[in-house]
């Protein structure tokens, strides 16, 4: 059953009903990632598994607060990442989630605040509406962190699914990135991609991932070179994540070299299904 209610002076309704947080926030990635994988930024969502899946409010408009931040943040932003951290209090039957949008953006100063674009403004009112309010937090060289703190009704206490896997899939071929991941649909994966060495090397510093699978061919940083790179940083959070090398030109001792270089193993192009689902079970369970 929904709820409804109205602010009159800004003629909005707030429409509440059952929603699942975890499917919004797998569509909201797909959306703002084509964007960003436009101008090189990763794309990183670090959510606290331990929220519940199944919540009651209005979806809509909590959907529509997040696209835009996140957009406003891939528009303000040129070198660097894009982050959104998303972490939880449980009380009773309420649960009360705390969202951050971070990027390595412009700074705004403070009497900019009111020049911010109309999609943040928008936001802005949503969150009224539904109880919240939007910080803003700026600083020079670091850039902005934009948060709200938001109250649902929570309908079942079933976190959402922490047992997938996260993947990061680096091709600079649209296409080829596009028919990996069709591919890897049927397995209980959450997908990230980027499109060159370089911006492997960021998305590592940043995320821990269960699997990657790089391709050795691309422009200016090929996939042998990043990986001699990221094998020198020893601290990294990925230092031991299985790397999968991509190739369309595979040749007898391909396996040994890529292992060299320090690979967990290939995979050529077009896929091998059969031998994808080995790596995956040999390095993934």
């Amino acid at each position: 059953m929904k709820k409804i209610s109205r602010d009159k002076s800004e003629k909005l309704e707030l429409i509440e009903r059952e929603y699942h947080l975890g499917s919004m926030l797998d569509d909201i990635y797909t959306v703002i990632n084509v964007s960003a994988c436009k101008k090189q930024l990763p794309l990183i969502m670090e959510v606290d598994n331990t929220i519940p899946e199944i919540l009651y409010g209005d979806d809509v408009k909590l959907r529509q607060v997040l696209i835009n931040l996140l957009t406003n943040a891939v528009k303000c932003t040129s070198s660097g990442f894009i982050k959104c951290i998303i972490r939880s209090e449980i009380h009773n039957d309420k649960v009360k989630i705390h969202f951050q949008v971070m990027d390595t953006g412009k700074e705004i100063k403070k009497k900019d605040i009111h020049k911010l674009s109309e999609e943040i403004k928008i936001s802005a009112r949503f969150l009224k509406l539904m109880g919240s309010e939007l910080l803003v937090q700026s600083e020079y060289s670091k850039g902005n962190n934009l948060q709200f703190v938001l109250e649902q009704k929570m309908v079942k206490n079933t976190p959402i699914d922490d047992t997938s896997i996260s993947v990061l899939v680096i091709d600079d071929n649209h296409i080829n990135v596009k028919i990996f991941k069709s591919i890897l649909k049927n397995y209980n994966m959450v997908i990230h991609e980027g499109n060159s060495g370089e911006e492997c090397l960021k998305m590592l510093e940043l995320k821990k991932y269960d699997i990657v699978f790089l391709d050795h061919m691309m422009p200016n940083m090929d996939g042998i070179e990043t990986i001699r790179i990221h094998k020198k940083n020893y601290e990294s959070i990925n230092k031991d994540t299985p790397i999968i090398a991509l190739t369309a030109n595979a040749v007898m001792g391909a396996r040994e070299e890529y292992i060299k270089e320090g690979f967990s193993d290939y995979l050529t192009k077009p896929i091998d299904v059969e031998k994808l689902n080995r790596i995956i079970e040999e390095n993934c369970r």
